[in-house]
């Protein structure tokens, strides 16, 4: 009797879809490594600003980006003085919002604990605007006249929403979805 050596190669169906999921595998690499790269050359660049839009130090930070290197490291030294000041000012509104989300989902339902939660909530972002707002005031003294007039300029160009128009992007089309006049979500079953 003859022996016919056994190969040690796997069949050819289990080497195709190892391939596939290399592929598949070297392109999710390939996404997460260009979104990182973006991300980092858009920060050294002066491209990125924070999240948040246009209101207060982030229209500073964007405008900042177009001053010469000498003027934009005074303009952020002054921003990153004034951080540690909005820092905890963030954080109330943080705890505020999740007020607001346990008073919506609570069972039973309390509308008083929800406008409670909801002037709390105000409270808070409009002490935080309102320190923004005196960030800007305190930048703005350092600055020259032709700055602050570009200063001005940008803040016209940028508009109150850092120059996006319409709704924000989560929110298209969901009122032409509903059709004219209707918008608003159906109340639920009782």
């Amino acid at each position: 009797m003859s022996e016919t050596p056994q190969s040690a190669a796997p069949p050819a169906t289990t080497r195709s879809w190892a391939k596939w999921l290399l592929v598949a595998s070297l392109a999710l690499n390939l996404l997460v490594v260009g979104a990182v790269g973006s991300r980092i050359w858009h920060a050294r660049h002066g491209n990125w600003q924070p999240p948040g839009g246009a209101g207060g130090a982030a229209n500073v930070i964007g405008f900042a980006a177009h001053l010469p290197a000498e003027r934009r490291r005074v303009v952020m030294g002054a921003i990153a003085a004034q951080r540690e000041t909005l820092r905890p000012l963030r954080a109330e509104i943080r705890v505020a919002r999740q007020g607001v989300r346990e008073a919506m989902a609570a069972e039973p339902f309390d509308a008083k604990r929800l406008g409670e939660a909801h002037a709390r909530l105000l409270e808070a972002e409009l002490t935080l605007r309102k320190a923004s707002q005196q960030v800007v005031v305190d930048i703005a003294v350092l600055l020259t006249p032709d700055e602050r007039r570009l200063f001005a300029a940008h803040m016209a160009q940028e508009g109150p929403r850092g120059g996006r128009k319409g709704p924000p992007q989560w929110f298209k089309g969901k009122r032409d979805e509903a059709g004219p006049g209707e918008g608003a979500a159906e109340p639920p079953p009782k």
